[in-house]
């Protein structure tokens, strides 16, 4: 990871901090697969699944140059999730049918 650039928090002037960063896609793989993992089961934290999303969108993008079915259905249990809801995957549903 390289640091283009990065603006500190400041609190007194109630501005968020930031910072852009360049990645490899090795690095952007890893990210995903660590969120992914720390937040398949998760609820109700909106932050964390909404980085968590933007980094699976990501990761799509960069490795595969856009989305198939297994992303679209991630991303929409993860957004899910991020507003309290349970979602059974339709991913699920379709290997049932086949049965």
């Amino acid at each position: 990871m390289r640091i283009h650039s990065l603006v500190h928090r400041d609190d007194a002037k109630n501005e968020n901090g930031f910072a852009v960063v360049i990645l490899t896609g090795e690095e952007i793989i890893s990210l995903n697969n660590l969120l992914y993992e720390a937040t398949k089961s998760m609820t109700g934290k909106r932050t964390l699944l909404e980085l968590a999303k933007e980094v699976k969108l990501l990761n799509a993008i960069v490795q595969h140059g856009g989305l198939d079915s297994f992303d679209i259905e991630t991303l929409a249990e993860a957004d899910a999730r991020s507003r309290g809801e349970k979602r059974e995957g339709c991913m699920k549903g379709a290997e049932d049918e086949s049965s």
